[in-house]
């Protein structure tokens, strides 16, 4: 199962690690530098190595501003988690 950070653009936040696909692999390393995936014209943000579900899209942070910032807001303190409600 690969999981991943729904990304939150209007609150500018990252949501809890969720199912986003199955995936055929053995083993799934948490070890990768984050990546930027659009599953259903939701971005997400995941540092499980590939592969990557078939169903999402790999997202360039040189191509979507949105990308770069989800990048950054998991390097900031508290891992840019979403407040809770």
């Amino acid at each position: 199962m690969f999981t991943a950070m729904a990304v939150d653009t209007a609150a500018h936040c990252l949501g809890p690690y969720a199912p986003i696909g199955v995936v055929d692999a053995e083993v799934l390393r948490a070890t990768c530098e984050p990546a930027c995936l659009t599953l259903n014209d939701t971005l997400y943000v995941s540092e499980l190595c590939a592969p990557y579900p078939a169903e999402a899209a790999l997202v360039s942070a040189d191509d979507s501003p949105d990308c770069a910032e989800a990048l950054a807001l998991v390097g900031a303190d508290g891992g840019g988690a979403c407040e809770a409600e």
